[in-house]
């Protein structure tokens, strides 16, 4: 079976709302470790992320039937880049208009991504009922 690139689009995404939420937590002097084990989590869930559209476009030239992005997922993967470009300005620093700003655009990125998600998986896949006529 080839490699469709859902797997690692998914546990990417997973990994950046889960990195994002760790590095937006760990704000105080006490939690500052954590800051940087999420922007880490947040980087290894881009390069998942990078790993399925990789894996999804080999696939798409190659199979006899493409499995085209959903708009959620488009959705979510526009949304997780905006969420880390909010994470890179805010660069540990509070108080001051930068940070202020990359938490503004990284929220609003957050939210992109979990409405992506929540749309991809409102969505009906291209022939994810098939045989249903049958069984009824």
């Amino acid at each position: 079976m080839k490699k469709t690139g859902h797997a690692p689009l998914k546990w990417g995404a997973f990994g950046v709302v889960g990195g994002y939420a760790l590095a937006f937590l760990g704000g105080s002097v006490l939690l500052g470790a954590l800051t940087t084990v999420g922007a880490l989590i947040s980087i290894a869930g881009l390069v998942a992320w990078i790993v399925g559209l990789i894996q999804r476009i080999a696939y798409n030239r190659s199979a006899e039937e493409a499995l085209p992005f959903t708009v959620g997922e488009k959705i979510s993967l526009i949304g997780g880049a905006v969420a880390l470009l909010g994470i890179l300005i805010v660069n540990g620093s509070e108080g001051t208009d930068a940070a202020v700003a990359g938490q503004i655009i990284g929220i609003a990125g957050l939210v992109a991504l979990l409405g992506g998600f929540v749309w991809h998986l409102m969505t009906e896949r291209r022939g994810q009922n098939k045989g249903a006529s049958q069984i009824i």
